[in-house]
C-alpha cells in the first residue's frame, strides 16, 4: 500500500501545472497624439503562463516602444519569455503580423520587446508566453500608440517640386547629348 501511495504522489508531483493565460482588454484606442499603457501582469502559478493584450484601433496609428520586463515579486519568482508577437484579430488565432525579440538579462532572466508597426483599423492582440519559476512572478508592460505619420501638404508640394526638377535636369541632359 505504501508503494502505491508513493508512486501516486510522485506521479502527481511530475505533472506540470496547467498553463494560465491572463487576458488584459485595453479597449478601443483612438489617438492623437500619443497614448501609453503601463500594465503589470502577475502570475501566481509556476510553469507555463501567458498574457494577451487585446485592443481595437479606431484610426490608423503606429504601435511603438512596446517593452515587457519581468520583475521579481517578494524576491520569489521570475518570468522567462519564450515568445512574443503582434496578431491581427482577437487572440492568437489571427495572423501573426510581427514576432518580437527576446533578449537575455542578468541572473538568467529575459526581456521581450516589439518594434514599431503601423496598424489599420480593427482588432489586434499582443501576446507573450513564458515560464514562471518560483511563483509569484510579475511582468511589467509598456505599450505606446502614436498617430501614423501623414505628410503635411507642404511636404507633398516640396516632393512634387523635387521630382519636377529631377525630370527637367534629365531632359536637359538628354537634349544636350542628342545635340552633341
Amino acid at each position: 500500500m505504501f508503494k502505491v501511495l508513493a508512486i501516486s504522489v510522485a506521479a502527481l508531483i511530475a505533472i506540470p501545472a496547467s498553463a494560465v493565460t491572463v487576458v488584459v482588454p485595453l479597449g478601443t484606442i483612438s489617438v492623437p497624439p500619443t497614448i501609453s499603457f503601463s500594465q503589470g501582469v502577475n502570475f501566481t502559478t509556476s510553469g507555463a503562463n501567458s498574457a494577451q493584450f487585446t485592443f481595437n484601433i479606431a484610426n490608423a496609428m503606429t504601435l511603438t516602444a512596446s517593452s515587457f520586463t519581468n520583475t521579481e515579486v517578494a524576491k520569489k519568482g521570475a518570468f522567462n519569455f519564450t515568445s512574443i508577437g503582434l496578431y491581427s484579430g482577437t487572440g492568437v488565432s489571427g495572423t501573426l503580423l510581427e514576432a518580437g525579440s527576446i533578449l537575455p538579462r542578468t541572473f538568467g532572466t529575459t526581456l521581450a520587446s516589439l518594434g514599431a508597426y503601423t496598424l489599420g483599423t480593427g482588432a489586434y492582440t499582443i501576446a507573450y508566453s513564458g515560464t514562471v519559476k518560483g511563483a509569484p512572478a510579475s511582468v511589467g508592460t509598456s505599450i505606446t500608440f502614436a498617430s501614423a505619420a501623414v505628410p503635411e501638404p507642404a511636404s507633398w508640394a516640396l516632393m512634387v517640386a523635387g521630382f519636377g526638377l529631377v525630370g527637367v535636369s534629365i531632359r536637359r541632359r538628354s537634349q544636350s547629348n542628342v545635340a552633341a
